[in-house]
């Protein structure tokens, strides 16, 4: 019987439900038998059940993976589910051989023509048995000859070859082999081999010897390299099956428990659902088919390293299909779990409310990070949704580059199908300015004060230029947008004719406005940050997950239940400890969020009276145009027309607009006015180009 061994020639292709494999390449006919293992290309095990060509095999179940085709495969040979069957397959050939030399024997011995038979009962004389040998040596010598009765040989019995020096063993030798007994109930088969006493020596020089042992109920074989004739042979005993069924492969050691076949630094299976991977450091990797269907993967003694339950979910280092450190695929999405954190790679419209079932989805229960350059943090989504790149905190979207500040080091660029349309740039100039309210705000360079450098226009809606300025105390909140103003010997504005030394026109939809200081830090100070909830991490031991499950049957359980009390002991001691670290960790959360609660407290307050203090500058303030066109507020009785000259004149103690036609403009007139009119605004009030001086 061969050594068992892999055969993975050529390649193989499977169809999903289907217990044919059609093979490329491969000569399956001699080289795999029926019940040996066919490991696919889906990673599971099957049995072959038949071999129907060298290019045909049927499984004795259907397959289960992916249709595919071209695969790697691997059989394991020489394996059967009922290894007594081969051995006694392998007898019967030994004895059909055995047969095939006796009838060569007889055909040699015996003939029609001649016959030697002796049946009598009474003792023969010494003359009668000379007469007897001498009849039967000329009979032989003569012609072929026939033996009708049984015939005992006292010593060893050379056919076609020259009997070796046996001793010991009882032989029947042949040309390059031998069948021997020298034991009690015990045969031998060698080749190039003989027996001397305690030792086996070789019969020619230069071939390799073999030797197959059966005794006592068990089965052994053993090889030797090609040696001397007449030197003594150490053999190795390569294969053995034992009176208990158990099938050693290159060892004689066998295992306490129940198996099937175990080879020395490799491959053990026991219980015909239990694989062992065994190195030479004793520590066994165990590959179990579970009673409830799937598979465990033990690593050393009772430690689960990994299981495929009967869903088809993949959990590593636990049993349980909600512990830590598991992969498990459910079809649409594969989870992947640590502790009470969970991630999630799957389709869209699985994961994420709304999705599409086309969209790839990537979730997280905590912090989604991005790491490059081995452990190093390159971006994150956090579970407030800021992406933050180069950054692992923050209240809003950042994206941060370290770069040495007003020096032209670039940040980010942002680009269309060659050319760059956006670069943003490291400075340090203090800060994005006024407080209020923007759609975008933008710091400066600290050496070159610049903010914005344009390559073209710059477009806006708006039709005037304006800039801030500070409001007298009288006449806060009473200038209306387009409402012609002055100036105050303090430069402040004021709605009264008398107090103005100077006037000019409230914008009302400036597209550039200056001045825009009022709301500063160093005014108002700096708006509150928005507090963030960080739970702390759960690091403590992971879940161990289901209690282990007992020995399947009487005879495991007996030789079992040492293993199964160690593993149970294991698992109660590390499920204790997973509780108390859960509950710990819970209660630092509860703390985290209690501290997060007066954190949010304390910022909604500093928030409301950051506000508060804001709307209040804000109302000290107002923008004044200084170039472009505004529309222009008059009184219901005025009469104008384009190309008039507004000029401020004193009404009810207010300034209000007096419309001077051209040729009828007198110089202090035109030195005073603060426009003229260009066109009708939209809402029927004139339309003002502003005169700055």
């Amino acid at each position: 019987m061969a050594a068992t061994s892999w055969y993975r020639v050529g390649s193989v292709a499977l169809t999903n439900g289907s217990k044919t494999v059609t093979g490329t390449g491969t000569a399956f006919t001699s080289n795999v038998i029926a019940g040996d293992l066919f490991f696919a290309p889906d990673g599971k095990i099957y049995e072959i059940d038949i071999v129907t060509s060298d290019t045909v095999l049927q499984l004795y179940s259907v397959y289960g993976g992916t249709t595919a085709s071209a695969q790697a495969y691997g059989i394991v040979r020489n394996f059967t589910a009922n290894s007594q069957s081969q051995v006694a397959a392998n007898m019967l050939a030994l004895q059909q051989k055995y047969n095939s030399t006796l009838d060569q024997f007889d055909s040699f011995m015996t003939s029609p023509n001649s016959t030697f038979t002796y049946s009598g009962v009474a003792k023969a004389t010494l003359a009668a048995l000379a007469s007897a040998c001498a009849n039967a040596l000329d009979r032989i010598t003569t012609a072929a000859q026939t033996i009708a009765g049984q015939v005992t040989f006292n010593q060893n019995v050379g056919i076609a070859s020259t009997i070796p020096a046996w001793a010991g063993d009882k032989a029947l030798q042949l040309p390059w082999g031998a069948i021997s007994s020298g034991y009690e109930y015990s045969l031998n088969v060698a080749t190039v081999a003989y027996r001397d006493n305690a030792s086996w020596r070789y019969q020619v020089t230069g071939q390799p010897a073999t030797l197959y042992r059966a005794i006592n109920g068990a089965h052994s074989w053993f090889t030797a390299p090609s040696g001397t004739a007449g030197n003594a042979i150490s053999f190795t005993q390569s294969m053995t099956l034992n009176a208990s069924s158990q099938l050693l492969l290159n060892t004689t050691s066998a295992p306490a428990y129940s198996s099937v076949m175990r080879m020395n630094g490799g491959l053990e299976i026991h219980n015909s659902q239990q694989l062992n991977v065994v190195p030479a450091n004793a520590n066994p990797f165990e590959f179990v088919n579970r009673a409830g269907g799937g598979f465990d993967f033990y690593t050393t003694g009772a430690t689960l390293g990994a299981r495929l339950d009967s869903s088809g979910a993949l959990l590593l280092g636990t049993a349980s299909n909600g512990a830590n450190a598991r992969l498990v695929s459910y079809g649409n999405f594969a989870l992947f779990q640590d502790g009470t954190y969970t991630g999630y790679l799957g389709k869209a419209s699985t994961l994420v409310s709304g999705g599409a079932a086309s969209d790839l989805a990537l979730r997280s229960d905590t912090n989604l990070v991005l790491c490059a350059g081995g452990f190093n943090e390159g971006a994150r989504l956090d579970t407030n949704r800021n992406l933050l790149v180069g950054i692992s905190s923050g209240s809003q979207h950042t994206i941060r580059k370290s770069v040495t500040s007003n020096a032209g080091n670039a940040t980010l660029f942002v680009n269309g199908d060659v050319e760059t349309s956006l670069a943003v740039y490291g400075v340090s100039g203090g800060s994005v300015g006024n407080a209020a309210n923007a759609a975008v705000k933008v710091n400066r360079d600290a050496t070159t004060l610049r903010s914005i450098n344009a390559h073209g226009t710059i477009n806006a809606s708006g039709a005037d230029y304006a800039e801030y300025e500070q409001a007298d105390a009288q006449s806060v909140g009473l200038l209306k947008k387009g409402d012609l103003v002055g100036r105050t010997a303090e430069g402040k504005l004021t709605h009264l004719f008398d107090s103005a030394v100077t006037f000019g026109i409230k914008s009302t939809d400036p597209c550039l406005v200056g001045g825009d200081v009022w709301a500063d830090e160093n005014v108002i100070g700096k708006r509150p940050d928005a507090p963030q909830l960080n739970l702390p991490a759960y690091e403590g031991p992971a879940d161990p997950g289901e209690k282990p499950e007992a020995p399947a049957d009487a005879t495991e359980t007996e030789q079992g239940e040492s293993d199964f009390d160690v593993r149970l002991a294991k698992w109660e001691a590390d499920s204790a400890a997973y509780r108390a670290a859960k509950s710990q960790h819970e209660s630092e959360c509860e703390q985290s969020r209690a501290a997060h609660q007066i954190e949010l407290d304390s910022y909604e307050k500093a928030l409301a009276a950051f506000l508060e203090k804001l709307e209040a500058a804000r109302q000290t303030v107002d923008r004044i145009a200084y170039a472009g066109r505004v529309p222009v507020n008059v009184p219901s009785d005025a009469t104008w027309a384009v190309g008039d000259y507004l000029v401020p004149v004193k009404r009810k103690g207010r300034i209000v607009a007096e419309f001077v036609s051209p040729d009828k403009v007198s110089f202090d007139q035109y030195r005073r006015a603060v426009g003229q009119v260009f066109g009708i605004y939209q809402d029927g009030r004139p339309f003002v180009a502003v005169k700055t001086i």
